[in-house]
């Protein structure tokens, strides 16, 4: 007996699985918080240092609105559609229970397919260029050798930020290489009674001051279709970032950046044909770094 998917099926089972579904090697949206929006293009905040500026708010002076305002700016975003599908195999089909199986087989695999593509546009975003040259530093004693001070150098980041915004940074990022290197570095800084083996992402944390450590170990193939894969990193190499990111994401409020989706737009299409069905999906977001001043880019940290 043959079972009919029909749009209210696809959209109640399928979607949750589309919209749901993460990969814990992928952080671009940890970076830049998703701010769901009504409307495809519209405005978002940028703080400045002026918004701390100290100004004496008196009954009867109407609290001094526009001297405030004048810390506040704003930019566009345009929400562009990332369109992509999956074609689903008669023969695979079969092998599932339920062609709803299939449907959600294949929303994990074009979402990942989405994900991937934002961790590459985000990395792309984030080598050293982009940031100011007060925002950027390389070790002047690379952290691999004798004599290398990493908090020493992610202090003077953290202070450049607080410097320049008035918030200390709270997540700080790095890619796989550096990784390695420095839970090495806090193992060896404390006796083996501390940590038996190597020391926890809120070890790390901690160590270095921030509320969250990251990895950026999201992999891509950079091989054209049909050629023998090539997995590069995603973020890049040698590379360490400090960023400052609020607890609540909104359109008011400062930070690094924001990954600013379309909430009513994640369209799920089904074409059915003789060798089996196509399952196109659409998503509507634009990931926007709002303040390079923000975030601080520590590079080539390695020898």
């Amino acid at each position: 007996m043959s079972v009919t998917v029909n749009d209210a099926q696809l959209r109640k089972l399928v979607l949750p699985a589309f919209t749901g579904y993460s990969n814990p090697n992928y952080i671009a949206r940890q970076i830049l918080p998703v701010i769901n929006v009504k409307e495809a293009h519209g405005q978002v905040a940028v703080f400045s240092a002026d918004v701390l500026r100290l100004i004496d708010s008196v009954v009867g002076e109407r609290g001094k609105a526009a001297e405030v305002n004048a810390g506040i700016g704003f930019e566009n975003y345009d929400c562009a559609e990332h369109f992509k599908g999956y074609f689903v195999s008669r023969q695979l089909e079969r092998q599932f229970d339920t062609p709803i199986s299939a449907a959600q087989h294949a929303a994990i695999s074009v979402k990942e397919s989405l994900l991937i593509e934002e961790e590459r546009n985000l990395g792309l975003s984030l080598v050293y260029t982009a940031f100011g040259a007060t925002e950027r530093a390389t070790p002047g004693t690379k952290w691999n050798v004798a004599g290398g001070d990493p908090v020493g150098d992610i202090n003077v980041g953290i202070a450049r930020v607080r410097t320049l915004t008035g918030r200390n940074p709270n997540k700080m990022v790095v890619t796989p290489d550096v990784d390695l290197v420095l839970r090495d570095y806090v193992r060896a800084s404390h006796s083996l009674a501390v940590y038996s083996g190597l020391p926890t992402d809120a070890d790390m944390a901690k160590f270095f001051g921030v509320a969250i450590y990251l990895v950026a170990d999201a992999s891509y193939n950079s091989a054209i279709e049909g050629q023998t894969a090539v997995l590069a990193n995603a973020f890049g190499t040698e590379m360490c970032w400090l960023m400052f990111v609020p607890e609540n994401p909104n359109t008011m409020a400062p930070a690094f950046g924001y990954t600013i989706a379309l909430e009513t737009l994640i369209e799920t299409e089904v074409l059915k044909n003789p060798k089996g069905t196509n399952y196109l999906y659409t998503d509507s977001y634009q990931s926007k770094v709002l303040s390079y001043t923000a975030g601080y880019c520590l590079y080539n940290t390695l020898s």
